[in-house]
């Protein structure tokens, strides 16, 4: 759904009449849905929120893609690059026996620093917000099928606009419920974990 269709089922789920609630007027309600969107994408690192992109590096450092939530994995010359947290990587020292990155500031800093080339060729996979709705013919990120999970916490944002504690405290019920069914439909894994022996792992080098 769009945001106009979003709106327009919060309006049905409100009860508000065609002429309109002067505390819950379109800018409210369109405020509402974007305050759910947001609370929804911070609860899980969901699929949907899942994107890549190549990073230039000068000097072994490179800048986060400015939509940056939170860094997943870098894959350098088809193979994943080691992570490191910062102790890991600054122990690593000046003369570095692991190929490692981290995340540094706002940067991905890699070590050693890449000298042929001084750039190599990455995929760096990371999480990003759901972007902000400034049209009602602008849809969101997340599909469909779990878009009911916006409407009951924008209804619970709206009635605590309106001093509802009672009501928005229903409609955040439901929330945790639409929470609950998305991370089940979501989960990777169907079936009893299995151990895996995996004799090598293969990290990038550059």
């Amino acid at each position: 759904m769009n945001r106009g269709a979003l709106r327009a089922r919060l309006q049905v789920r409100l009860r508000i009449p065609p002429a309109g609630d002067p505390l819950l007027s379109e800018p409210v309600l369109n405020d509402c849905i974007a305050q759910a969107l947001a609370d929804v994408s911070s609860y899980n690192d969901w699929p949907w929120l899942l994107t890549s992109g190549s990073l230039t590096f000068v000097a072994g450092s490179a800048a986060l893609p400015t939509d940056l939530v939170k860094a997943r994995d870098l894959v350098i010359n088809s193979y994943r690059a080691r992570p490191a947290s910062m102790s890991e990587f600054l122990d690593n020292g000046p003369f570095p026996s692991l190929y490692l990155w981290c995340v540094i500031g706002a940067n991905v800093q890699l070590s050693p620093v890449p000298v042929n080339p001084a750039s190599p060729t990455n995929t760096f996979y990371y999480i990003r917000p759901e972007p902000a709705l400034t049209a009602d013919t602008q849809s969101p990120l997340m599909p469909e099928a779990h878009q009911s999970a916006v409407i009951s916490r924008a209804a619970y944002h709206a009635c605590i606009a309106k001093g509802m504690a009672d009501a928005a405290s229903v409609h955040n019920a439901e929330f945790e419920t639409d929470l609950r069914r998305m991370n089940d439909a979501t989960k990777r894994v169907t079936r009893p974990r299995q151990i895996r022996t995996v004799g090598f792992e293969r990290w990038a080098t550059w």
